[in-house]
């Protein structure tokens, strides 16, 4: 081994520099483990009320008035349930709606779900309905609330209003 004599030297380094890195590698570890991302979404509704009825100014006539439209339209949670309600208004009186004069007079009104107005919304009842979503105007749930006025012939000139409290509850 005369024309090497350092090879087993260098040899010798290598195989300690490689034993080495073998050992810090058997040193170091690695763990795993699952984890979970959560979210909760809870019941709610949003709910936009419905704007003013106005049957507007009209000539004096006997007789129905024609039928003037509203909504009131509520999103809920995704199968969330809701009831609505139409109270009677604050001029009802022997259970019909009415709107009064300053001075006292009143023009009866009926509210219903349909323009025919075979569908009454009663204040007496809770009208259901079931979240379909809540972001898009396709999750909109209207509620179509129709009015008519009757007219007899002495109504006084001037505005005669009632104020009819809607309510969502879910």
């Amino acid at each position: 081994m005369t024309g090497f004599p350092c090879f087993p030297r260098i040899l010798l380094a290598a195989s300690l520099a490689t034993a080495t890195c073998l050992a810090q590698a058997q040193t170091r570890g690695t763990s795993s483990g699952p984890f979970q991302i959560r979210i909760q979404i809870v019941a709610t509704c949003q709910v936009t009320l419905p704007e003013d009825i106005d049957f507007g100014a009209t000539v004096h006539q006997v007789g129905p008035t024609a039928v003037e439209r509203s909504e009131l339209v509520v999103q809920c949670t995704k199968d969330h349930t809701y009831n609505v309600n139409l109270d009677a208004g604050v001029n009802a009186s022997g259970g019909e709606r009415h709107m009064i004069h300053a001075d006292g007079k009143e023009i009866r009104y009926d509210l219903a779900q349909n323009a025919a107005m075979s569908d009454p919304w009663d204040p007496a009842e809770l009208y259901p309905g079931t979240g379909e979503g809540i972001g898009l105007p396709i999750y909109n749930q209207v509620h179509d609330i129709y009015a008519r006025a009757y007219l007899v012939g002495d109504e006084s000139i001037g505005n005669y209003v009632d104020t009819v409290e809607a309510t969502v509850t879910y």
